[in-house]
């Protein structure tokens, strides 16, 4: 995880707090299952075991881009032995890969707490329809109603699910973790959002050149977080960090393929502190700072 986040569920967590995260775009439910592993606190929820469940149900599951079914699960802080309420909502578009989410999680017996909906989201309500490809291909995946290989499935806002859902995250509950990451439709995602995110206390999404990022101009989009009151970022590598709100740069908007954290000061102060310290840190740094190999004049 990112290093702010790991450094306040390690060191300034207090006792008997809540955890809620929501991931759209849920794929595999590697990363998913890594938060709850934070977010409670407990053992038994265990990434290794999720993986060994889920690609052992003798189904054709595609390897991840980012390889997260081979990545190191949450070290558990050695300090707090006290577990947390908690509760992650995996939210997958594809229908294949959702319903083998929802089987690895109640043959688990975590389907209480890790809650699967196989929904895509947006900023209007209503129904699309994805290919029923092999469980984890995030390539083939909207398609046109009626084609062979397709399903319909429903549409939502976030605000939309959130109401539906009332009963497990609460109508006021604050949101710990909001994870977006749905080829493309990210700003679209956060369109439908109004509601929940005046109940995120840190958010991240993948911004890229595909479909309607092209619609959404990334100053735009980070523009409406700040008159939301969140503060965003480019996580870089080795510890380094860089702030986008009120830090602009045209090239900020060349279309690659990077995650944009976003922290609410008055939500989660402490994580919006050690971000900005190390943004003033990476700055301090100067041309000594490396994004992989290759030093940033």
């Amino acid at each position: 995880g990112a290093d702010w986040i790991d450094d306040y569920y390690q060191n300034h967590r207090p006792a008997g707090e809540s955890f809620v995260a929501i991931y759209v775009g849920c794929n595999k439910g590697m990363d998913a299952v890594n938060a709850l592993r934070m977010g409670s606190v407990d053992p038994s929820i265990d990434k290794f075991k999720w993986r060994e469940t889920f690609l052992g149900n003798g189904v054709n599951v595609k390897p991840g881009v980012c390889k997260q079914e081979l990545s190191e699960q949450y070290a558990l802080p050695t300090s707090m032995n006290q577990q947390h309420p908690a509760v992650v909502h995996c939210l997958e578009a594809m229908p294949h890969t959702a319903q083998h989410l929802q089987q690895t999680a109640a043959r688990l017996g975590w389907k209480d707490r890790f809650i699967v909906q196989n929904a895509a989201f947006s900023s209007a309500d209503g129904v699309t329809s994805f290919s029923v490809s092999e469980v984890g291909n995030e390539k083939t995946a909207i398609c046109n109603p009626g084609t062979p290989g397709c399903q319909e499935v429903p549409l939502l806002r976030l605000d939309t699910y959130l109401r539906q859902h009332q009963n497990v995250t609460g109508p006021k509950e604050m949101i710990d973790f909001l994870s977006i990451d749905v080829e493309g439709y990210d700003a679209e995602v956060l369109l439908g959002s109004e509601e929940t995110l005046q109940r995120v206390r840190y958010l991240e999404f993948e911004y890229n050149w595909k479909a309607l990022w092209k619609q959404h101009p990334l100053k735009e989009v980070i523009h409406k977080m700040s008159q939301d009151g969140f503060v965003c970022y480019w996580p870089g590598v080795g510890g380094h960090i860089w702030r986008i709100t009120d830090c602009w740069l045209d090239h900020y908007g060349l279309t690659f393929w990077p995650n944009v954290a976003c922290v609410h000061p008055t939500r989660h102060p402490v994580v919006a502190r050690r971000m900005e310290q190390m943004f003033l840190e990476t700055l301090a740094q100067g041309s000594s700072v490396k994004y992989t190999e290759r030093v940033i004049a």
